[in-house]
Parts: C-alpha cells; structure tokens; sequence
C-alpha cells in the first residue's frame, strides 16, 4: 500500500510517497499557501505527482486544528484560517481522486510513536510537543482520546499562573517561542532575526543570566508535565518539537521535576523521554492513520 502524505504546517507543507515496506521516500517541501485556491491546487499537483510514477491507494493528511477524522470537517484550521469551518476532504477532492483521510497534527505524532517510536507497546502515553506553542495528545486505554468535539489535546490554552498573569496561557509560558524572544530582548537581537533553542542553550553555558532563563523556562515546563502526570497518570509522556533533540532538556527536567512537589517520586513519578520522530512524525502518523481506517473499513466490509 502506497499513500501520499502530508504534514500541513503554518508555514510548510511536508510531503511524501509512504509504503508499508519501504517507509518514507521521496520527500519533499513547498510553502503553505494563504488562499483556499492555491492550497487545492499544491497538494493536487504533489498527488498527481506521484500517482504519475506510482500505484497510490490514498491520501494521508496531518493538520494543526480542530479536526474531526471521521467527516473530514475543520472547526478550526492552526493558522490557516481560509480552512475554519471547511470540509478539507470534500475541499481536496474536488481536485484529487484518491480517498483522503485527515486527523490532527499532534494525534498523528502520537501515533507514529504508538506504531514505530518510544511508544511502542503502551496503551496509555502523552505526547506533549514544544515550539511555537504547546500542543498534546492523549493516548489513553489503548486508542487516542479527541474529546467530544475533538479539541482534546489543547493544553496550551490552559492557565498556570492566573494570579500574575491572568491572559497568558501556556503557549506564553513555557513555549519554546517565549524562551527565544525573552534571548532576543537580553541580547539585544533584532525581533526579525531568527534564533533556535539550541542557540539559547549554547550561549547558557558562558553567560549566568541566560543559564536563569532556561532555569525558569525549564520550571514552568515541569509545572505543565507534573498536571499531565497528576491528570491522566500515563505510562510515559514524551516530549516533541525541536527543543526536544537537544540532549541537556532531559536532564534539566528530571532535575526539576522532584523539586516542583515530592510527591512526584512518591505518587506521580512517570517516564519522560524525547520523542523518537521529529521532522516527520506527522507524515508518519498520517500514513499510519491511512492504515487504521483501510483496515476498518476491509473489517466492516467483511461483517
């Protein structure tokens, strides 16, 4: 079975021919477009691209939003607002043949870990990525949770700190966002200039002031982790987005985790890890959703 799939961004889509025995190939990246139009017509020209060449069984699609995986319908679309309240299946197939399949981004890489990655064999686990925002997923009795109207997952509207700071969610915590741009303002770097976590990271080793940054930063990301712990008791939470390849987070966390409440190490104490797939979990998840849902419909066809 060959799927293309897709990893819409705010920014970039990523794309791929995916096939069950040879993984991801020919992968490739073009720009989100900002217009219902132009979106319909690049990811009809990659589809075509690729059944020009290949025998493909169907679309996979993984979105930042609202979305309801059994309709294909989008509440809410991340940033690409031209998406709110539109049917992405019934919008793509009026360009594109093949049968299209489409879930959340954050699901997608819960799922790529369930099936592949540092979440394999668990029935209840936490993917909580870090980057422009903070997003989650839940996989809980052994299938993904998406809440009653599918907004499960949206942990980073939630209040932490309501007394001081009653409007900031936790996507203006302890977003990897909020870490460079508090860098930014102490260095002096232009607002348009573009800064990484690793950077951020590097320059903590020679200056203290920037070593209490990542400190605090570290602290509030505990604070989230610990109430994910406290709520839904996972196996394993595991943590996404670039910030999380850099190889002095973990420690920084477990460090900080016992500090926040002792009953971390007594009652709570759960396993935290990096994610396994970075780049192209929500490729991998798209393909695996695919998966799932040929596999129920060839079960129900067969009742």
């Amino acid at each position: 079975m060959n799927a293309v799939c897709f990893d819409i961004g705010g920014t970039a889509i990523k794309y791929a021919l995916v096939s069950q025995s040879k993984g991801i190939a020919h992968q490739g990246k073009i720009t989100t477009p900002y217009d219902l139009t132009a979106f319909q017509k690049v990811i009809a020209e990659v589809v075509e691209e690729y059944a020009a060449t290949d025998e493909i069984t169907a679309v996979g699609i993984s979105m930042p939003g609202y979305i309801n995986p059994q309709t294909g319908y989008a509440e809410r679309a991340g940033a690409l607002a031209y998406l709110d309240h539109k049917n992405i299946i019934d919008v793509l197939s009026e360009k594109i043949s093949f049968p299209i399949y489409i879930e959340n981004d954050a699901r997608c890489a819960a799922l790529a870990e369930r099936y592949s990655g540092n979440a394999q064999g668990l029935n209840n686990f936490i993917v909580m990525t870090i980057g422009t925002g903070i997003g989650t997923a839940f996989y809980l009795n052994g299938s993904l949770y998406r809440g009653a109207s599918f907004k499960a997952g949206e942990f980073g509207h939630s209040r932490i700190d309501y007394q001081k700071r009653p409007q900031h969610t936790m996507h203006d915590i302890f977003s990897t966002r909020i870490l460079v741009e508090e860098y930014k303002k102490y260095m002096k770097i232009p607002a348009p200039a573009v800064v990484t976590g690793e950077e951020v990271f590097e320059t903590a080793k020679l200056d203290p002031e920037v070593e209490e940054m990542i400190q605090k930063w570290v602290q509030w990301l505990c604070v989230g982790t610990y109430n994910l712990a406290c709520t839904f008791n996972p196996e394993k939470i595991l943590i996404g987005g670039g910030v999380s390849a850099n190889p002095e987070l973990l420690p920084r966390i477990e460090q900080q985790m016992s500090q926040i409440d002792e009953r971390w190490i007594t009652d709570f104490y759960t396993v935290i890890e990096p994610c396994k797939y970075l780049n192209n979990a929500g490729i991998l998840g798209a393909f695996y959703f695919v998966e799932q849902q040929l596999e129920k419909q060839t079960v129900k066809g067969e009742s």
